[in-house]
């Protein structure tokens, strides 16, 4: 995703973007999973209202507050946010349900300290984030980060309204599995199985599976989060054919060959929600 709603201004233009998108998932989503006080929409004009709310944790608390009270006064009911690993803000979401106000929350897939780590290049790639390998990520250290949030939200009382694993692990920008420069392709089913790069993305595939069940195993146990959706990963989106992309210098992966091979590996047993790219809890 861009980068919306960073100001007070960019706000109200994202309430409308954003409204439809998220509308048409939660809409979908069992009565207990929306917003404290909210009902099931009657009918198509009867949407539940949400914004992604883009690395709030960068902004001073009275910034995020006047955000808050805009979004709260425009009838948001859902923000979707990251949980950043660098300012986890438990208080932001804590101040945003005192407002009727639910989050989708975006956890992060947690790494070794001794994990591979590739910096962020700012001259000649601007848009790929540093970070690690998916198939360095550690499932038990995840699993206990993940525990700790649930106990943590729980401890504040806090219902969230869904648990997203991820971003865009389907390419580069989010997923440093993938060679920068790579190829300039857009790789497909047989890609993941028979190219060289494809094959260390399919491990990575493999790795987000694990975690993603520590996820799991860990909303189960909450109190409070035992019926909040359980979403995966948000994916990059390119409608054009599977190959060689035209000037292009990185790669990405289709999003019909990453929902296929995570669904090979378990991912329907997992998700629990409908949303684009999903339908009746599995993976489509």
């Amino acid at each position: 995703m861009g980068g919306f709603c960073k100001t007070r201004d960019a706000l109200f233009r994202c309430l409308r973007v954003f409204a439809i998108a998220l509308a048409s998932m939660l809409a979908s989503l069992p009565l207990e999973a929306r917003s404290p006080g909210s009902r099931a929409p009657t009918h198509q004009n009867d949407a539940i209202i949400g914004v992604n709310f883009v690395n709030p944790h960068r902004l001073p608390v009275k910034e995020q507050d006047a955000m808050l009270d805009a979004m709260e006064r425009e009838g948001v009911k859902v923000i979707r946010m990251p949980y950043a690993l660098e300012k986890p803000d438990l208080n932001l979401i804590a101040r945003a349900y005192q407002r009727g106000i639910k989050v989708l929350l975006i956890v992060e897939v947690i790494f070794p300290k001794d994990a591979p780590f590739f910096a962020w290049d700012k001259q000649n790639y601007p848009s790929i984030w540093s970070g690690h390998p998916l198939s360095s990520a550690s499932p038990a250290l995840s699993g206990k980060y993940y525990r700790k949030l649930m106990s943590d939200l729980d401890a504040a009382g806090i219902k969230l309204a869904g648990l997203q694993l991820g971003n865009e692990i389907n390419s580069a920008h989010f997923n440093r599995e993938f060679p920068v420069p790579g190829e300039g392709r857009h790789f497909g089913t047989r890609d993941l199985e028979e190219h060289p790069v494809g094959r260390r993305i399919a491990q990575g595939y493999k790795r987000y599976i694990e975690v993603l069940a520590e996820l799991k195993h860990a909303r189960n146990g909450s109190k409070l989060n035992q019926s909040t959706p359980l979403i995966a990963a948000g994916l990059v989106g390119y409608e054009g054919p599977e190959g060689p992309l035209r000037n292009a210098k990185t790669d990405i992966v289709s999003t019909n060959a990453t929902l296929d091979y995570l669904r090979a590996h378990g991912a329907d047993d997992l998700v629990d929600v409908n949303r684009p790219g999903f339908a009746g809890g599995h993976l489509v």
